[in-house]
Protein backbone atom coordinates (compact mmCIF):
# COMPACT_ATOMS: atom_id res chain seq x y z
CA UNK A 1 0.00 0.00 0.00
CA UNK A 2 1.29 3.38 -0.88
CA UNK A 3 1.64 6.24 1.82
CA UNK A 4 -0.25 9.50 1.21
CA UNK A 5 1.12 12.55 2.04
CA UNK A 6 -1.12 14.20 4.22
CA UNK A 7 0.84 17.16 5.46
CA UNK A 8 -1.31 20.22 4.85
CA UNK A 9 0.54 23.33 3.46
CA UNK A 10 0.20 26.06 6.30
CA UNK A 11 -1.50 29.28 5.35
CA UNK A 12 -0.06 32.82 6.02
CA UNK A 13 2.68 35.42 6.36
CA UNK A 14 5.85 35.62 6.33
CA UNK A 15 7.85 37.91 8.68
CA UNK A 16 10.00 40.17 5.13
CA UNK A 17 5.75 40.17 4.00
CA UNK A 18 4.24 41.58 7.01
CA UNK A 19 7.72 43.84 7.49
CA UNK A 20 7.25 44.62 3.99
CA UNK A 21 3.16 45.75 4.47
CA UNK A 22 4.00 47.09 7.88
CA UNK A 23 7.07 49.56 6.30
CA UNK A 24 4.75 50.66 2.99
CA UNK A 25 1.91 51.79 5.55
CA UNK A 26 4.11 54.10 7.73
CA UNK A 27 5.51 55.50 4.52
CA UNK A 28 1.90 56.41 3.14
CA UNK A 29 1.06 57.69 7.18
CA UNK A 30 4.18 60.32 6.97
CA UNK A 31 3.70 61.18 3.47
CA UNK A 32 0.12 61.74 4.81
CA UNK A 33 0.78 63.86 7.66
CA UNK A 34 3.62 66.05 6.00
CA UNK A 35 1.16 66.45 2.97
CA UNK A 36 -2.20 67.78 5.87
CA UNK A 37 0.59 70.39 7.77
CA UNK A 38 1.06 71.73 4.31
CA UNK A 39 -2.10 72.27 3.10
CA UNK A 40 -3.16 73.31 7.17
CA UNK A 41 -0.74 76.12 7.12
CA UNK A 42 -2.10 76.95 3.21
CA UNK A 43 -5.45 76.93 4.81
CA UNK A 44 -4.49 79.23 7.80
CA UNK A 45 -2.26 81.69 5.25
CA UNK A 46 -5.72 82.14 3.29
CA UNK A 47 -7.51 82.63 6.43
CA UNK A 48 -4.95 85.44 8.09
CA UNK A 49 -5.03 87.25 4.50
CA UNK A 50 -8.99 87.35 4.39
CA UNK A 51 -8.97 88.56 7.62
CA UNK A 52 -6.58 91.46 6.96
CA UNK A 53 -8.85 92.18 3.99
CA UNK A 54 -11.98 91.97 5.73
CA UNK A 55 -10.60 94.54 8.67
CA UNK A 56 -9.33 97.18 5.57
CA UNK A 57 -12.95 96.80 4.23
CA UNK A 58 -14.96 96.89 6.85
CA UNK A 59 -12.30 99.62 8.02
CA UNK A 60 -12.94 102.05 5.29
CA UNK A 61 -16.70 101.52 5.12
CA UNK A 62 -16.82 102.81 8.63
CA UNK A 63 -14.67 105.53 8.29
CA UNK A 64 -16.72 106.75 5.26
CA UNK A 65 -12.97 108.62 3.99
CA UNK A 66 -13.15 110.66 7.01
CA UNK A 67 -10.43 109.41 8.60
CA UNK A 68 -9.55 106.32 11.13
CA UNK A 69 -9.57 107.81 14.68
CA UNK A 70 -12.55 105.40 16.43
CA UNK A 71 -12.86 102.82 13.89
CA UNK A 72 -10.84 100.52 16.08
CA UNK A 73 -13.77 100.53 18.39
CA UNK A 74 -16.33 100.34 15.48
CA UNK A 75 -14.50 97.43 14.09
CA UNK A 76 -15.16 95.76 17.51
CA UNK A 77 -18.80 96.82 17.75
CA UNK A 78 -19.95 95.70 14.35
CA UNK A 79 -18.37 92.91 15.20
CA UNK A 80 -15.58 92.54 12.58
CA UNK A 81 -12.81 91.98 15.20
CA UNK A 82 -12.90 90.92 18.44
CA UNK A 83 -10.41 92.77 21.42
CA UNK A 84 -7.97 91.03 21.24
CA UNK A 85 -8.67 89.18 17.64
CA UNK A 86 -6.40 86.02 17.22
CA UNK A 87 -5.04 84.95 13.72
CA UNK A 88 -5.01 81.49 12.80
CA UNK A 89 -1.77 80.61 13.99
CA UNK A 90 -2.36 81.81 17.36
CA UNK A 91 -0.72 85.17 17.33
CA UNK A 92 -2.84 88.52 17.57
CA UNK A 93 -3.99 91.07 15.26
CA UNK A 94 -3.87 94.45 16.47
CA UNK A 95 -5.55 97.01 14.09
CA UNK A 96 -4.40 101.13 15.35
CA UNK A 97 -6.12 103.86 13.46
CA UNK A 98 -5.23 107.31 13.33
CA UNK A 99 -4.67 109.44 10.03
CA UNK A 100 -3.69 105.81 7.81
CA UNK A 101 -4.87 101.91 9.57
CA UNK A 102 -2.40 99.66 10.33
CA UNK A 103 -2.84 96.20 10.59
CA UNK A 104 -0.12 94.17 12.84
CA UNK A 105 0.03 90.55 13.03
CA UNK A 106 2.22 88.43 15.06
CA UNK A 107 3.56 84.71 15.77
CA UNK A 108 3.87 83.95 12.53
CA UNK A 109 6.14 81.24 11.21
CA UNK A 110 8.83 81.65 8.63
CA UNK A 111 6.77 79.45 5.79
CA UNK A 112 4.00 81.38 6.33
CA UNK A 113 5.45 85.23 7.17
CA UNK A 114 6.73 84.55 3.06
CA UNK A 115 3.98 83.80 1.76
CA UNK A 116 1.51 86.39 3.28
CA UNK A 117 4.29 88.86 2.85
CA UNK A 118 3.72 87.92 -0.82
CA UNK A 119 0.17 87.55 -0.75
CA UNK A 120 -1.10 91.39 0.61
CA UNK A 121 2.56 92.46 -0.55
CA UNK A 122 1.05 95.28 -2.79
CA UNK A 123 -0.53 96.89 0.49
CA UNK A 124 2.91 97.97 1.98
CA UNK A 125 3.67 95.54 4.13
CA UNK A 126 6.83 95.74 6.53
CA UNK A 127 8.33 92.26 7.96
CA UNK A 128 9.82 92.59 11.26
CA UNK A 129 9.87 96.03 10.31
CA UNK A 130 11.69 95.90 7.26
CA UNK A 131 10.42 97.15 3.53
CA UNK A 132 8.69 95.19 1.77
CA UNK A 133 10.16 91.97 -0.44
CA UNK A 134 9.58 92.38 -4.20
CA UNK A 135 10.15 88.29 -4.87
CA UNK A 136 9.09 85.32 -2.57
CA UNK A 137 12.98 84.06 -2.02
CA UNK A 138 13.69 88.12 -0.82
CA UNK A 139 11.74 87.77 1.92
CA UNK A 140 14.66 86.98 3.87
CA UNK A 141 13.61 89.03 7.01
CA UNK A 142 11.10 86.16 8.01
CA UNK A 143 13.17 84.02 10.59
CA UNK A 144 11.89 81.46 13.03
CA UNK A 145 8.39 81.18 14.29
CA UNK A 146 7.96 84.91 15.94
CA UNK A 147 8.07 87.24 12.84
CA UNK A 148 5.32 90.01 12.95
CA UNK A 149 3.73 91.83 9.95
CA UNK A 150 2.37 95.31 9.61
CA UNK A 151 -0.03 97.22 6.92
CA UNK A 152 -0.54 100.27 6.45
CA UNK A 153 -3.66 101.05 4.70
CA UNK A 154 -3.93 104.96 3.52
Amino acid sequence: MKQMNTRKSEAGFTLLELLLVVGVGALLLIGGIATYRLVSEGNKVTDTARMIMTIRNEAQNLSQGQGYDGVQQALVDAKVINDPQKNAFGGTIVVSANDTLTITIDEIPTNACRKLAMTVKDQGVTVNGNEPPQTLSDVTYCGGDTNQLAWEFP
